[in-house]
């Protein structure tokens, strides 16, 4: 069982951090819109059609965690990582730019996985967490814009923080 669970997470770690690199890329190019986002994904629901059906998967491995599963699931993650190496080189608008705002995603991105991990691993026990990693790796889809709406509040801070400051220099200039 330990070694299942190994050669699960051993595959979904590099299969996580390919997938989250390319969904908040293409994120920012949405200007961090959620509902642009969202239509995005409904639009090119085929370029990441693999996720979809690791989180059917994933799900189906939890609820029924059979050797001939996991195999599938291990090579379905395999899969995944191939294809998001090959999609890290596309050409895109504009490369991923490491800003701030993109740091404070993915740095609530990695708490809620972890979190969620964590959950499970204590409630489900050793024999789902193939399962949840699938799911874990699927659910980048969607993990920007829920990552977006719990940092909103904090965004939304930073944002009136430079609109304050432009109107104080505004104001220290005479004659405006």
């Amino acid at each position: 069982m330990i070694i299942r669970v190994l050669i699960a997470v051993v595959l979904a770690v590099p299969a996580y951090f390919y997938t989250m690199r390319y969904n908040i890329h293409m994120f920012q190019q949405n200007g961090y819109k959620n509902k642009e986002h969202l239509h995005w994904l409904k639009k090119k629901f085929r370029l990441q059609w693999i996720l979809y059906f690791g989180l059917a998967l994933g799900i189906v491995t939890c609820v029924f965690p059979y050797l001939a599963l996991e195999i599938f699931e291990y090579l379905v993650l395999f899969v995944i990582i191939v294809v998001y190496r090959a999609m890290k080189r596309m050409n895109t608008k504009k490369k991923l730019v490491y800003t701030a705002r993109v740091k404070r995603l993915l740095a609530t991105e990695l708490i809620l996985t972890a979190a969620v991990f964590a959950l499970v691993c204590g409630f489900g026990g050793m024999k789902r967490i193939p399962g949840l990693c699938l799911i874990l790796v699927s659910v980048n889809l969607f993990l920007d814009i829920v990552a977006n709406v719990i940092n909103h509040p904090m965004e939304a801070g930073i944002n009136q923080h430079y609109i304050n400051d432009a109107v104080r220099k505004l104001k220290s200039v005479p004659g405006l």
